[in-house]
């Protein structure tokens, strides 16, 4: 998906990513991830370096939601279906921004398949 300006300004921005899952029964998870990436193509990137639920969660149920906060232009959520990678190139790539003091444990990659600032749909 070819993203809005909007939301590539407000992750390149670099504010605080909150990162929401559910289990496979629906339990909902929400998580600060430090470390995320937007990729040229439109996907997100998040390292995982402590997730416990989160990752069980995600192995579960792909289904993901992802906020960041920017001054310049609210509130930007993502919504779309991920995959957990622990090697090939987007993890590879990982390993380059994410301080080696964390485990980096994997990459996990976000296909976006909705866009959001505030409560206006972008796509």
């Amino acid at each position: 998906m070819a993203l809005p300006d909007v939301v590539e300004k407000a992750f390149k921005a670099g504010g605080t990513v909150s990162v929401a899952t559910a289990s496979a029964e629906g339990a909902p998870n929400v998580i600060y991830v430090g470390y995320s990436k937007l990729l040229d193509d439109g996907r997100l990137v998040i390292a995982d370096n402590y997730f416990n639920k989160t990752r069980k969660n995600i192995e579960d149920n792909p289904k993901i939601a992802v906020v960041v906060g920017s001054a310049d232009v609210g509130s930007v959520q993502v919504k779309g279906t991920c995959k957990r990678l622990t090697s090939g190139p987007e993890y590879d790539d990982m390993l380059t921004w994410v301080a080696d003091k964390h485990p980096r444990a994997a990459a996990v990659v976000i296909d976006i398949e909705e866009a959001y600032n505030g409560a206006k749909k972008l796509a």
